[in-house]
């Protein structure tokens, strides 16, 4: 329900990241309530490692780029429209992110 009202992934290098923002700033129109994101300790998804350290370098360089992209377009609707312990942890991420 929350990936269909925000209208589905957002187009981003990054988009769990951007698409986990978005629904957090969105609100439920069942309760009102923002929507919250749980942590699951299974594993949904497998995916390989970079084969080479030119290869890990060039993902870092690709997923610093998706961050600051969504740092540019996104991040700054934060303190308007997220609660205060969400935008607190959505800039401590962007802030540590090398």
């Amino acid at each position: 329900a929350a990936l269909r009202q925000i209208g589905g992934l957002y187009d981003s290098i990054t988009e769990d990241m951007a698409t986990g923002f978005e629904m957090h700033r969105a609100r439920n129109p069942r309760t009102g309530r923002k929507w919250r994101s749980v942590y699951t300790p299974d594993v949904l998804a497998v995916g390989e490692g970079p084969a080479a350290w030119t290869d890990f370098f060039t993902q870092q360089l690709r997923w610093s780029r998706g961050t600051y992209e969504t740092l540019l377009k996104q991040f700054w609707k934060a303190p308007f429209t997220l609660p205060l312990g969400r935008f607190f942890n959505y800039t401590m991420m962007v802030i540590f992110y090398p």
